[in-house]
């Protein structure tokens, strides 16, 4: 079990902060298109506790810009379940977490489901992953809902560090989870659908 401490903030301009990554040293490790799949019980019990169980199907991409084999990178998949507790107290997003790496998404699934847990929502996603000092930071694509930036570290100052680097001092920090943000939009915009793809969803910001 692990610690999770992030900032997350919303992003008008994506190449902008992809300069900045870039002009801070920041080093592109990473880029991904997503599956994720969130589960609860019939009475949302894991939603009125503010825990989330998921799993996520990630097809890593190469990177663009990689020329020599060397450094091109390999396309694989991963696929990870995880298991979020609820947010603590405090500026910045912190919530525990029990992640792990398996081979077979629909085993995984109904195992969760024989337990009494059924698919609530899945969406896509793309992500670009960069690493700067002792952080990992990520810019997000989602459906709908645009570009957003994670920064993740071990404590409160190197994120806070990273954030100033990037110049993202006055952004407003959000709390929401992509999947409480995305349902919200759905109701809020009268959207019925399992799945939300990156393809058939315009983004709205």
């Amino acid at each position: 079990m692990s610690l999770e401490i992030e900032a997350k903030m919303a992003v008008d301009d994506a190449e902008a902060l992809r300069r900045r990554l870039a002009a801070i040293g920041a080093r592109h490790v990473r880029q991904t298109r997503e599956v994720n799949i969130f589960f609860d019980d019939d009475a949302g019990s894991l939603q009125a506790a503010d825990r989330g169980l998921r799993i996520r199907m990630n097809e890593h991409e190469p990177i663009e810009g990689e020329n020599t084999p060397s450094e091109r990178s390999t396309s694989h998949r991963t696929i990870t379940v995880t298991c979020k507790g609820p947010r603590e107290d405090g500026v910045l997003k912190r919530r525990e977490e029990i992640e792990f790496h398996v081979d077979d998404a629909d085993a995984a699934a109904a195992l969760f489901e024989a337990l009494g847990y059924r698919r609530t929502l899945s969406f896509d996603k793309h992500r670009e992953t960069f690493t700067w000092r002792d952080c990992e930071i990520v810019l997000d694509h989602l459906p709908y809902l645009g570009h957003f930036i994670e920064i993740e570290g071990p404590d409160n100052t190197s994120v806070m560090e990273a954030r100033r680097a990037l110049g993202l001092e006055e952004s407003p920090l959000l709390t929401s989870s992509y999947i409480a943000m995305l349902a919200s939009f759905l109701h809020e915009h009268d959207i019925r659908a399992e799945h939300i793809s990156l393809d058939a969803a315009t983004s709205a910001r």
